[in-house]
């Protein structure tokens, strides 16, 4: 399938309607494969993912169960996709997630929580992998719910699994969790044994999520050690307009002696502005993805959106910016991408946009004129 799409939904026209006919050319095996090989973008992987979380119906239910298993293989797991619907005698589990470790995740992909799920139905794909010998015991498993949009005040499911004393056998994460650790895995090197960690019931012995978060603090403060060093290097002084410089000895006399020199703040701050800087902070695109889709006047596709905010940030991102990132793409693209993710959590952008564009809020216009004023 060589055609290039803007859209999940351009996707599933071409592919047919998802269901489980049995065979290597049918629409399910198709859009499996679609996935396999050519969805590498964790950027792609996000805005297929809300697509399916802003429109209903089984297509997009089903499309939505075959990415969420995608994302298992991005961050190291040998995946089995599940059937869309159960029959007698086939284990109905959505997803089943191998480790190379040998542990093992059972995933079942809901859209919403908000409707009552029985925990006991995910407890007994894992004892039917167990009776099979495909799993050896819980202590090598876990069931895990990967949900699209959970209800923070319902809370449902999580009682359930409370309610049932599960809660050492199975997880809940939503989808937007799930790209976060993609996110980290790509921008720390945080291995699969460290996320599996994050994933799977804590055992007596914290010290391994605590020394994850070390390290990652640790890797923080590191991306932020050149500009610390910059600061101290160019450390300077206001005398009269000017700024005194330290770092740079120049001879004063026959005798060799060194003075400080002295350079005009506005020549030296260019300078020093032109240094390469590290990668720019995330929240510097509110206001310009804001700015683009208030000049839009309505929706626009995200590939819009990027232009502008590319001229808008000019003179803002930077070297560092425009790196490839690991995942595929720009760094800068990921960085703008994620950002617009947080801003619709934020309520600045809508959820709920027409499919494959971005659209603002009116608190994002606000959030905007204050920006501006």
């Amino acid at each position: 399938m060589s055609t290039t799409f803007e859209t999940l939904n351009e996707i599933l026209n071409v592919i047919g309607k998802l269901d489980d006919t049995e065979g290597n050319d049918t629409p399910r095996e198709r859009f499996r494969k679609f996935l396999r090989q050519k969805v590498c973008e964790v950027n792609q992987l996000q805005e297929y993912v809300e697509e399916c979380l802003r429109n209903s119906g089984d297509q997009y239910n089903r499309a939505l169960q075959d990415l969420v298993n995608h994302l298992g293989r991005f961050l190291g797991f040998e995946v089995t996709f599940g059937r869309y619907q159960g029959i007698r005698g086939k284990i109905g589990f959505d997803g089943y997630w191998k480790s190379p470790t040998g542990f093992h995740i059972v995933v079942e992909v809901k859209t919403t929580d908000v409707y009552t799920i029985k925990a006991a139905t995910l407890v007994g794909y894992v004892d039917e992998l167990i009776s099979e010998k495909s799993i050896t015991s819980w202590d090598n498993a876990l069931g895990l719910y990967v949900v699209g949009r959970p209800d923070s005040e319902l809370r449902q499911l999580e009682n359930a699994i409370i309610g049932e004393k599960r809660t050492n056998q199975l997880r809940i994460i939503s989808t937007t969790s799930l790209l976060a650790l993609i996110e980290l895995m790509n921008k720390y090197k945080i291995v699969h044994e460290e996320i599996l960690a994050l994933l799977r019931p804590s055992g007596p012995k914290i010290d391994p999520i605590v020394d994850l978060m070390a390290r990652l603090v640790a890797e923080r403060i590191s991306e932020k050690l050149p500009e610390l060093e910059k600061e101290l290097l160019y450390q300077e002084q206001s005398v009269e307009g000017e700024v005194v410089y330290r770092d740079t000895p120049i001879k004063s006399d026959d005798k060799g002696t060194t003075e400080e020199e002295t350079i005009p703040a506005k020549q030296r701050n260019l300078g020093h502005q032109s240094q390469e800087g590290r990668q720019t902070p995330r929240s510097a695109y509110y206001q310009p993805i804001l700015k683009a889709l208030d000049e839009s006047g309505g929706p626009a596709k995200p590939k819009v959106v990027l232009v502008r905010v590319e001229q808008l940030m000019m003179g803002v991102l930077k070297e560092v910016d425009y790196e490839p990132h690991s995942s595929g793409g720009l760094r800068w693209q990921k960085e703008a991408n994620f950002a617009r993710f947080e801003m619709v959590k934020k309520g600045l952008l809508k959820e709920k946009s027409p499919r494959g564009t971005w659209e603002i809020t009116e608190d994002g216009r606000r959030y905007l004129r204050k920006g501006d004023s």
